[in-house]
């Protein structure tokens, strides 16, 4: 998903590109059997997603969640057709977001804002919990968000069985939301 991040502090700046990515693992087109390089890791990517009512994306923080990009779907044809036949307006592009706490205050010493998995206790499953989620309209999604690994006094290290591909999905910790990854997030979470 391409989108474009307008810069609000400088008027003749251009628009920051941003891309997220909802792309589960697959086979690397062309490679052959037995190939140790042939399969292409599942890529899903953090974003900051509009609230409810609320206005986002003129620079701050208000009105704006972290959630995890997982699938970006649209609705068949017959179904956008029974909905124009009730009167209803059909959405565009849906995404389905696994959510992260909402962002609190900013840590005294990094500046950054912490977050974690935010989940619900699963209804028939005992007091299991599972990660909140929401199906929500694509055009809410304001730009993509950069998480970190928290260390902390308990986990003084990552564990070198994480990588790039995996930390996201496998760290049972927190997570810094790193505005330091470009100008624009920059300054929109100043």
């Amino acid at each position: 998903m391409k989108f474009y991040t307008p810069d609000l502090q400088t008027v003749a700046a251009k628009d920051t590109r941003d891309i997220a990515y909802a792309v589960p693992a697959r086979e690397r087109t062309g490679a052959r059997a037995g190939d140790d390089n042939a399969a292409l890791a599942a890529r899903f990517s953090p974003v900051f997603v509009k609230e409810g009512g609320e206005l986002a994306g003129q620079g701050g923080t208000e009105g704006l969640h972290v959630g995890h990009l997982r699938v970006i779907l649209e609705l068949p044809p017959t179904l956008v057709r029974y909905l124009e036949a009730a009167r209803i307006e059909p959405p565009g592009k849906l995404a389905f977001i696994q959510w992260y706490t909402k962002l609190g205050r900013r840590d005294a010493d990094s500046g950054m804002f912490k977050v974690s998995r935010q989940t619900t206790l699963a209804r028939g499953q005992g007091a299991q919990r599972v990660r909140s989620a929401t199906v929500v309209e694509a055009v809410d999604i304001r730009r993509s968000a950069f998480l970190a690994p928290r260390l902390g006094r308990d986990t003084p290290a990552i564990p070198r069985e994480l990588t790039s591909q995996t930390v996201l999905e496998e760290w049972e910790c927190e997570f810094w939301v790193n505005h330091h990854s470009d100008r624009a997030m920059f300054r929109s979470l100043l």
